[in-house]
């Protein structure tokens, strides 16, 4: 069970933005998405193990409330969290304990694009 105490680190979830330069191309930036109270957890060696064998690398899970918003995996695989100067890929997401209290992103730490 997670504790709304331990919610003691503001982030912010970002996305990609869908503005156009003056050719009409993607610009690519990040624009956000929402701000909100979060536990930032680093994956201790064994859930890294587990997690490598279904995602990759996942250096941190990060936990906050439920929002209806955040609760699709593909939408939310297609964002990131920025927490002070660093950069956490979310690679996905689940309703901790199907409660629809307290949402839980599985995510790699540092930029894939260069950001």
């Amino acid at each position: 069970m997670i504790e709304i105490g331990r919610l003691d680190r503001r982030i912010s979830i970002e996305s990609l933005s869908e503005a156009e330069d003056i050719y009409g191309q993607d610009t690519g930036d990040w624009s956000l998405f929402c701000r909100v109270w979060a536990n930032v957890k680093p994956v201790n060696v064994r859930e890294q193990v587990q997690a490598m064998a279904m995602t990759g690398n996942v250096t941190h899970t990060i936990a906050i409330r439920y929002r209806a918003s955040l609760s699709d995996p593909k939408v939310v695989a297609a964002m990131r969290v920025k927490y002070g100067s660093r950069i956490f890929n979310i690679v996905g997401c689940r309703d901790h304990e199907e409660a629809h209290r307290f949402l839980i992103l599985a995510c790699v730490e540092g930029s894939v694009d260069g950001k």
